[in-house]
């Protein structure tokens, strides 16, 4: 469309050159730099048939001026150089603006059809949404960029989604939701756009690259889950963009939450050194298990725990034991190491009365909130050595990361189904549901209808 206008433009300004090179040919020389300056005028803001007109009023100007200077025997200038150069630019131009209304005709039939096209397709899109002021809906306008590179249906997609929730019970949304969500956020950084222009990736660039801004990471998130049946919604904000995804259970999900949670926290506990994480009634635990058969001699003692030293305000230790032996045996609780050495010479020594048991064969409890890393002595006073099996687990509270202190699932309810919040850019400690401070307006986009549903 651009060289159509560009032709047609073209072709006005010439015919006017030309024009105005006939009018100083017959020395009428006023008519001449009118004709230049409507050059100018026409080349910029006259379309093809205004200009069309003007060009015919003026050649008919031109013809009557040359009549009324034979009609009074006035003296036509002689054929020369400026006569042929004007009637070849005269001649080139009546060709090009014929060649530009031809086109400009052809544009304006293809530009009908595509009209009758758009309107159709307009239509069905007003049936679906059943809103005209929808469709016009400046916010739908301003977000049919990031709308559009949700991807509803792909194999691929469909393929990738299957196997990040391979694990789930089949059909579980709940288990499918925190599963795609896990690992968007454990998988994907967070880039900033370019300088230049705000940048909008495909969910494909998004998966090649590992990451990109909010808007790239919601676009991933949302295909994923689309592509499972999940409904969800774009959220804009101001300065944010985030999913939502619709039909969840929070209680039923928060289990799957926890899970994946603890998983996550002890495999960086194990990289840092750290052995077998457990979480148990709102608390984590790291734990140090001895699990071994012995023989314990006659008249001697065996300690197994720590140096005694104290823990932080607010942290403790459990010891949970289980054991068996084939002669009576007597178990202590102690603080620190230095008590066994007490014990095994026969001296005084600190214990927890609470957790002291004497003369048995076979034994299972715990001794819980201890606060200093001390352990479990077992005195043989028998003559006889005893065959010992024990397992004693020793139970480290360990300080809980925001999101596992956190019994929030933050939600909306539309069309009275649950819609939980889901952040791609919290990093691998945020979860379904995690409290965000987003102020200012914030709109929910279906991606599928263009609904749009305001949050604030």
């Amino acid at each position: 469309m651009e060289s159509k206008k560009i032709n047609k433009n073209f072709a006005v300004w010439i015919n006017l050159l030309f024009l105005g090179s006939g009018f100083i040919y017959l020395r009428k020389y006023w008519y001449g730099f009118v004709s230049f300056i409507l050059a100018l005028i026409f080349y910029e803001y006259l379309g093809l048939r205004e200009s069309l007109i003007l060009l015919i009023a003026i050649m008919y100007l031109t013809n009557s001026e040359a009549k009324k200077m034979i009609a009074n025997h006035e003296r036509l200038p002689k054929t020369n150089i400026l006569f042929i150069i004007v009637m070849i630019v005269g001649v080139l131009s009546v060709l090009i603006l014929i060649s530009s209304a031809i086109m400009l005709w052809s544009g304006n039939q293809q530009l009908g059809e595509i009209n009758n096209t758009d309107e159709k397709l307009l239509k069905t899109n007003l049936k679906n949404t059943n809103s005209i002021s929808r469709t016009f809906d400046p916010e739908i306008i301003k977000s049919e960029p990031y709308l559009k590179e949700i991807i509803l249906e792909d194999e691929d997609l469909r393929t990738l989604s299957a196997s990040i929730v391979k694990d789930c019970p089949s059909g579980n949304k709940n288990c499918y939701v925190n599963a795609i969500y896990r690992y968007v956020v454990e998988n994907y950084n967070y880039y900033n756009d370019p300088r230049t222009h705000e940048y909008i990736q495909p969910v494909t660039s998004t998966i090649n690259i590992g990451g990109g801004d909010c808007e790239d990471l919601t676009i991933l998130l949302n295909s994923l889950l689309e592509n499972l049946g999940i409904k969800t919604y774009l959220v804009l904000a101001d300065n944010h963009a985030y999913s939502l995804a619709c039909g969840i259970n929070s209680e039923k999900l928060r289990s799957y939450i926890d899970n994946s949670l603890i998983d996550t926290f002890s495999d960086n506990i194990l990289e840092s050194g750290e052995k077998g994480m457990v979480y148990e009634n709102g608390e984590l635990f790291f734990t140090i298990k001895d699990d071994s058969k012995r023989v314990l001699k006659g008249k001697s003692s065996f300690y197994s725990g720590g140096n005694g030293s104290s823990f932080d305000e607010g942290d403790y230790m459990n010891i949970r034991y289980s054991i068996t032996s084939i002669v009576p045996l007597d178990l202590y609780v102690v603080p620190s190491s230095d008590d066994f050495h007490l014990i095994a010479n026969h001296r005084t020594f600190t214990h927890y009365p609470e957790c002291k048991d004497q003369q048995f064969l076979k034994i299972s409890d715990s001794c819980d909130y201890l606060k200093k890393r001390g352990g479990i002595v077992l005195v043989n006073n028998n003559y006889d050595d005893a065959v010992v099996d024990l397992e004693i687990i020793r139970y480290f509270n360990y300080p809980l990361p925001d999101s596992l202190q956190s019994n929030i699932i933050t939600s909306y309810t539309i069309k009275e189904e649950k819609c939980i919040v889901l952040d791609p850019t919290l990093g691998k400690y945020g979860y379904p549901g995690y409290p965000i401070n987003v102020t200012g307006d914030k709109i929910a986009i279906d991606p599928f209808s263009k609904e749009k549903i305001n949050l604030s």
